[in-house]
């Protein structure tokens, strides 16, 4: 009999002991931000368009947070710091809507209307071509292209990424022209836009640039 009752013993703890295991195992693990990096910028007017992404669901009226410090410092825009002309937000989720708000150092994205589901892409465009430009010569940071590192935080549980943020502009020479070139064309129905820049010496009313076209 006390054989039995010491067997009953050891084998309570140990069912105990494998119910906690399976609950850790099947507890949801929180979701991460991924972040992929845009384009470099290299003109006053150019824009770079990151993308983040959750592996879990946001719910609508959460917030994400992009800290634009690092930019303001150093001055990347005409006006030392950057404002909500220089931001573009844009979505491909089905049910929810992005929204964003330059404040200080801080760009707030918010969502509202519905639930973001996991792997759905929230853009953050940052431009300069609508006002607040980006400053002539990135090379006063040293080395081109310059590399300013973006903390990206989902305020809601606190998990972060990093967008590298890349400008490299180069001022252009005195009374010179400088062309940025356009995108690929990769359909019929596609686009690409050039960048001309003018150096200091203006322009004068009535002035004209040619573009030659020439055919293959």
């Amino acid at each position: 009999m006390m054989k039995r009752e010491l067997m009953k013993r050891e084998i309570i703890p140990l069912v105990l002991l494998c119910f906690v295991a399976m609950i850790v195992l099947i507890a949801p693990v929180a979701g991460g931000l991924m972040v992929t990096d845009g384009a470099t910028i290299v003109s006053p007017y150019g824009a770079t368009s990151p993308v983040i992404t959750s592996d879990s669901e946001i719910q609508s009226g959460e917030t994400i947070t992009i800290d634009i410090w690092s930019l303001n410092y150093y001055w990347v825009v005409d006006s030392g710091s950057l404002t909500n002309d220089n931001i573009i937000i844009s979505d491909d989720s089905v049910a929810a809507n992005w929204t964003g708000v330059v404040e200080g150092d801080t760009l707030t994205l918010t969502s509202t209307d519905g639930i973001t589901l996991p792997n759905e892409n929230i853009t953050v465009t940052f431009t300069g071509a609508r006002g607040n430009h980006w400053i002539q010569d990135s090379s006063i940071f040293g080395d081109p292209p310059a590399v300013f590192p973006l903390t990206v935080t989902r305020t809601e549980n606190g998990d972060s990424a990093d967008i590298s943020f890349t400008i490299n502009t180069i001022l252009p020479p005195a009374g010179g022209l400088t062309i940025h070139d356009g995108d690929w064309i990769t359909s019929p129905s596609g686009a690409t836009s050039p960048v001309i820049t003018i150096a200091n010496t203006g322009i004068p009313e009535d002035g004209t640039i040619l573009i030659e076209v020439q055919s293959s």
